[in-house]
C-alpha cells in the first residue's frame, strides 16, 4: 500500500526520563515499520533524559534522517504540555498520536487512514487497546471503547471515548479547540472530549 493513496501525516509522541529504553525502541520500531509509513515523527523530550534514552532516539534519527524531528524542552512540563509543544511542530494535516512505551500493529496506519479517506468528516480516529506485560503477546486486558456513533456520544458525557495513544487527529481540528492543555490526570483526553462535545 503506497503512501501516495493517502494523505501525508506525522506522529507525535513525548518521552521523558522515567520510560524503559528498550521500550522506547520498540515503539519506535512499531512506528518505522507500519504498512504504511509515516512523512515526520515529532518526538519531544520533555526535560532531561539519560543517556540510554537519548541513544535510542538518536539511533532511529540516524537511520531515519528525513522524518524524525527531535524537540528538546529544558524543563519537564508534563505530557499535556510536551504534546502541544509537539503539535506546533507537527507539518502535516493528520497527526497519529503514540506513546513511548506503546506498541501499534503494522496496519494502524492503514487502516485509520482508510477511514479518514473514506469519511472526510472525521477529526479523529481511534482504535481498542490490549494491554501486556514484558512480551507483546502477554497480554493482561483490554480497553475497549465505543465504536458506534450514538454510543460515544452517550460515552464522552462520563469520560473520553477514545484510547488517546491510539488516535490519529486532524491537526487544524486540535487546534480550533485550544491544542493540548496541562489538565492533571485529564491531559490525555482532553483534546479529545473538548472536539466530540464541540458544536458542529
Amino acid at each position: 500500500m503506497g503512501n501516495d493513496e493517502f494523505p501525508a501525516f506525522s506522529v507525535l509522541l513525548s518521552v521523558y526520563k522515567d520510560e524503559e529504553p528498550a521500550f522506547l525502541d520498540q515503539a519506535l520500531e512499531s512506528i518505522e515499520d507500519q504498512t504504511v509509513k509515516p512523512n515526520q515523527i515529532v518526538a519531544v523530550v520533555d526535560g532531561p533524559i539519560g543517556s540510554e534514552l537519548d541513544a535510542v532516539l538518536k539511533e532511529h534519527q540516524n537511520q531515519n534522517t528525513d522524518i524524525y524531528t527531535i524537540v528538546r524542552s529544558p524543563k519537564n512540563q508534563g505530557l499535556g504540555l510536551a504534546l502541544r509543544m509537539g503539535t506546533e511542530y507537527c507539518k502535516y494535516d493528520w497527526i497519529a498520536r503514540m506513546d513511548s512505551d506503546d506498541v501499534s500493529v503494522p496496519n494502524r496506519f492503514e487502516l485509520q487512514l482508510k477511514a479518514v479517506v473514506n469519511n472526510p468528516q472525521l477529526a479523529i480516529v481511534g482504535g481498542q487497546i490490549d494491554e501486556f506485560t514484558g512480551e507483546v503477546n502477554h497480554i493482561t486486558g483490554k480497553r475497549l471503547v465505543p465504536t458506534g456513533q450514538e454510543d460515544i456520544y452517550q460515552f464522552v458525557k462520563w469520560r473520553s471515548p477514545f484510547n488517546h495513544p491510539s488516535v490519529m487527529l486532524n491537526k487544524k481540528a486540535i487546534l480550533d479547540v485550544g491544542n493540548y492543555q496541562a489538565n492533571g490526570k485529564r491531559e490525555c483526553q482532553e483534546c479529545c472530549v473538548k472536539k466530540e462535545t464541540s458544536p458542529a
